[in-house]
């Protein structure tokens, strides 16, 4: 593995076997949805982005997106990029809620009772009300499983397919 710094100080990690791509071509880092990418520009035979991650990894499938595992846009070793379908990503996703009324994912506090809901291909689905806040994230980590399976990010339970 290589640490290569970049004119605006930020780091990145490549695989060794990977670091000619890098001296390659005039690099560029930008940024897209909070993330940091490297992307040049090729003309010929037309004019085309291309980012570095999809060069290591190979041309993304068709209905997926590409998952850094330690949330690092710039750890570009080939275990911390993969490509996960587009449905999997939003569950990925810290929580955009600042005023959580829970420690677990998928769990929140309505007129006294716990209500555990999951996001599944843009759809809200309603799991249940439960007088534990621990029932509810046990009961939102079994649906996880269910339709995310080794994409799964639980609160108690242990994801089983990892």
């Amino acid at each position: 593995m290589a640490e290569v710094t970049l004119a605006n100080n930020s780091t990145v990690l490549i695989d060794d076997e990977d670091i000619s791509l890098l001296y390659q071509f005039k690099w560029h880092s930008c940024k897209a949805r909070g993330k940091t990418y490297l992307r040049t520009t090729i003309y010929k035979p037309k004019k085309q982005d291309l980012y570095l991650h999809n060069l290591i990894v190979g041309n993304r499938k068709v209905g997926h997106t590409f998952y850094f595992v330690d949330g690092n846009s710039l750890n570009l070793q080939k275990n911390n990029i993969i490509q996960i379908p587009h449905f999997t990503s939003r569950h990925l996703v810290a929580s955009a809620y600042p005023k959580k009324t829970s420690i677990y994912r998928g769990v929140h506090l309505n007129g006294g009772k716990y209500v555990a809901q999951i996001s599944f291909k843009k759809k809200l689905e309603y799991i249940g009300r439960f007088q534990s806040e621990v029932h509810a994230a046990i009961s939102y980590d079994l649906k996880a499983l269910e339709l995310y399976k080794e994409f799964a990010k639980t609160n108690i339970i242990v994801n089983p397919y990892k």
